[in-house]
């Protein structure tokens, strides 16, 4: 790849997906602005990256907040001149539940807040840099749940769904300005929040979290891995990439 001396804003970068791209970004000499509410979580993630190769930065910031994120963006561009590359994966971990029994404000509405608003302030702020400078990739983590609906789950399937029409609809924005736009829609991805899904879902038909724990444990072989999700971003990202944009690609 081509990335050395670029840089890059992961916001969630403190675990989980997040990590997995900061660190990918930064094997390839990327300097990488972690963002995320876990300050002390981040600071480790950008010292990894200081010792891989790339620049880390450390910023803690609520990506729902508008006035943070262009703070955000604001101290990526001071610290490196410049931004190239947004990978947005931020999100919440709501809980499986039922539309019937679903709290308005306490579920659904924060599950479009953190999952999709986080997303489109992310991208406008980001593209304030990229369009003048005629360059940018953009990739957001969808869901293969924002293709198809399950139950239990419509809060985040609703958030991930628009993602993918958001991503569509800013990539025809940027094209001509040079920037691609695309998201990744992973099935279930090995760590901490399927784990807990199959524990919650396991109390719901009676069995116990330790008994969903299990079952987790017995599927995981079949999950995709956080590092797998982090490669076909670096595609998305890389020169090999170039050539698309607006596309939501599905890997399980």
């Amino acid at each position: 790849m081509t990335l050395k001396g670029q840089s890059a804003i992961v916001t969630g970068g403190a675990r989980g997906i997040g990590r997995a791209c900061a660190v990918a970004l930064a094997e390839e000499g990327v300097n990488v602005l972690v963002a995320d509410l876990n300050a002390e979580g981040a600071a480790a993630i950008a010292r990894q990256v200081d010792d891989l190769g790339g620049r880390g930065v450390s910023f803690a910031a609520d990506v729902t907040n508008e006035a943070q994120v262009q703070a955000m963006v604001e101290r990526a561009v001071s610290e490196f001149g410049g931004l190239d590359i947004l990978v947005n994966t931020a999100a919440w971990l709501d809980p499986p539940i039922p539309v019937v029994d679903m709290p308005f404000d306490e579920v659904w509405r924060r599950a479009l807040t953190t999952d999709l608003d986080s997303v489109f302030l992310c991208c406008k702020h980001a593209l304030k840099v990229m369009i003048p400078a005629k360059k940018g990739r953009i990739v957001s983590l969808s869901s293969g749940a924002g293709k198809r609906g399950r139950a239990l789950r419509a809060s985040y399937g609703a958030a991930k769904a628009a993602i993918i029409n958001l991503t569509e609809s800013i990539a025809l924005e940027a094209a001509p300005h040079g920037i691609t736009v695309n998201c990744i829609c992973p099935g279930a991805v090995i760590g901490n929040r399927a784990e807990n899904i199959f524990m919650d879902l396991a109390e719901r038909g009676g069995k116990t979290r330790e008994e969903g724990l299990q079952e987790y444990e017995k599927l995981k072989e079949r999950f995709v891995s956080e590092e797998e999700v982090a490669d076909l971003a670096m595609y998305l990202i890389s020169e090999r990439g170039a050539r698309i944009s607006g596309q939501a690609i599905s890997i399980a």
